[in-house]
């Protein structure tokens, strides 16, 4: 039996510790934060179960996991229908794209665009033909691992590969603006690899196949828990603690020492935090959450055979003893981060839109998604008011 410290109960940490337990280890799960999930955690606001922005869960996730889930959750799993839209040249397009919905809201010009790249595509280099290493060389996938291969030429960037794959009309109108408005930069600046991880379709082709599939009804689900996407987390963690896992909240990692030997890991504990809830009244991030695990109130030593880590790579190197190498440390203090404001609005009314999304690629707006929470699930939501989160990039 070894003995694993893992830093950080968000879905990656939970799912570390669970899958450790359960393979017959001692875990201590450690969480700076009053909650399990992290970002994709839920709280309460106006009475009403929230997530950090919007989140699903799509049935590409591997049937193990999935396993997992509706074994934990049961029938709070529910399986949902996809009803978004996106706002295209003042218009509003229904997302996943349907034919018929295509054919009467897409405005002709930008149809005729699209129709124009479909025909000129062979005469477009296809970067991601997993069959073949292009002649250029640029940062890629390599087929069958998940990993990316590390060659590189000066014209790979999310732009080209975009326009590659899709054309030049879908990357002007829509996925440069939204990247712009994302990162905070163009696109051309964008590494290629962001569209390999954030653009899925292969080509115009896919996008058809896709949107003749989002005909059907199993074509446009994903899978949602009844008190919001945190109830996940909520759940492994309550499974881990049943495991034997030794939850720690409101406990942050102040050093790592690293030995032949083993592992130290000093902990150190970090002050509730408290947020205001909609009606003006401080509360946690989430009750069930933070009822999973004893709080330590004094500096503690835990030794371990491994450690596993989830918390941001420049975090973590600030924390290691000993220390980086100099060339890391300077590489890691000239990375950029992005942020992402959410703002969440209380609508005096049943029910704002039937959308459960809404997507603003365009700048004419600071806003790059709406949701509503309550069109995500059927759950004991109040009546007679909803609330928005929009998310803005900043």
């Amino acid at each position: 039996m070894a003995e694993i410290v893992i830093i950080g109960a968000g879905p990656a940490g939970l799912s570390a510790a669970l899958d450790a337990a359960e393979a017959g280890h001692h875990c201590t799960l450690v969480e700076a934060g009053s909650a399990v999930g992290g970002m994709a955690g839920s709280f309460e606001f106006a009475g009403q179960r929230v997530d950090y922005g919007s989140h699903r869960l799509h049935f590409a996730l591997g049937d193990r996991q999935r396993a997992r889930f509706e074994r934990l959750l049961g029938d709070d799993l529910q399986v949902r229908p996809r009803n978004g839209r996106i706002r295209l040249r003042d218009r509003w397009i229904g997302f996943p794209l349907r034919t018929w919905d295509l054919l009467t809201h897409v405005p002709p010009s930008f149809g005729l665009r699209v129709a124009a790249d479909i025909a000129t595509a062979p005469l477009r280099r296809t970067p991601t033909d997993p069959t073949r290493r292009p002649a250029t060389g640029r940062l890629r996938r390599t087929p069958g691992t998940g990993g990316t291969s590390s060659d590189r030429s000066s014209d790979s960037s999310f732009d080209t590969e975009v326009r590659a794959r899709l054309g030049p009309t879908v990357a002007e109108e829509f996925y440069g603006p939204y990247a712009r408005k994302l990162y905070g930069i163009e696109p051309v600046e964008l590494d290629a690899e962001l569209a390999h991880r954030r653009v899925s379709a292969s080509g115009i082709s896919d996008v058809l196949r896709r949107v003749v599939r989002a005909a059907r009804p199993a074509g446009r689900q994903f899978l949602y828990p009844r008190r919001g996407y945190g109830q996940l987390s909520e759940a492994m963690a309550a499974a881990a603690v049943d495991a034997g896992v030794d939850l720690r909240l409101d406990t942050a990692a102040a050093r790592i020492d690293l030995s032949a030997g083993g592992v130290t890991v000093h902990l150190r504990p970090q002050g509730r935090q408290t947020d205001v809830d909609g009606g003006g009244q401080p509360s946690t991030a989430s009750e069930s959450g933070a009822a999973l695990g004893p709080r330590t109130d004094a500096n503690e030593i835990v030794r371990a055979d491994s450690v596993l880590s989830t918390v941001p790579v420049a975090t973590l190197a600030s924390i290691v003893e000993p220390a980086p190498p100099p060339a890391v440390v300077d590489a890691l203090a000239r990375c950029r981060t992005r942020s992402m404001v959410l703002a969440y609005l209380i609508v005096d009314r049943d029910q704002y839109t039937p959308y459960d999304a809404h997507y603003f690629p365009g700048l004419d707006t600071v806003i790059a998604r709406l949701s509503e929470p309550k069109n995500y699930r059927d759950g004991d939501d109040p009546a007679g008011q909803s609330v928005l989160c929009a998310e803005i990039p900043c």
